[in-house]
């Protein structure tokens, strides 16, 4: 049922540590939907950042991953550094502390629910408690 909804919004973020240096993948990510190259991108960034502990936490490792990794380097520039982009970054800082995020991934179920491997008890459950809660307030929508 999860994987039919069309109110979908993913809104990269860093939870727990809200330091400024966490803000460049942030902005990695944004930067590739912004040129519909997020799901090229996402997967060699997470793990670049995850798996191989490599230091991407400025602009210039930014750019650079994102160079290597096929961006043309003009277009690299002017999306990344646009107010766009500094705007979303800014709204997902707040997102996720309006949220209380304390890791990712994470999903918010229609505004209401939080639901991460923590709260669902574990990851394999995640996607049943989501579809259970998507249930539930779909039910909520109709008889309410």
């Amino acid at each position: 049922m999860a994987g039919n909804q069309t109110g979908r919004c993913r809104v990269p973020t860093h939870a727990g540590d809200f330091s400024q240096k966490l803000d460049t993948p942030c902005q990695g990510i944004l930067y590739g939907g912004k040129l519909s190259a997020l799901d090229a991108i996402h997967g060699p960034l997470f793990d670049a950042i995850h798996k191989e502990r490599k230091q991407i936490h400025d602009d210039k490792a930014i750019r650079k991953f994102f160079i290597r990794n096929g961006v043309d380097k003009g277009d690299f520039k002017q999306v990344y550094e646009s107010d766009e982009i500094d705007t979303k970054v800014k709204q997902a800082f707040v997102m996720a502390q309006r949220y209380k995020l304390t890791g990712v991934p994470a999903v918010i179920v229609n505004g209401k629910y939080l639901v991460s491997g923590s709260t669902a008890g574990s990851f394999p459950n995640v996607l049943q408690v989501i579809d259970q809660l998507i249930g539930r307030e779909r039910a909520n929508m109709v008889g309410g």
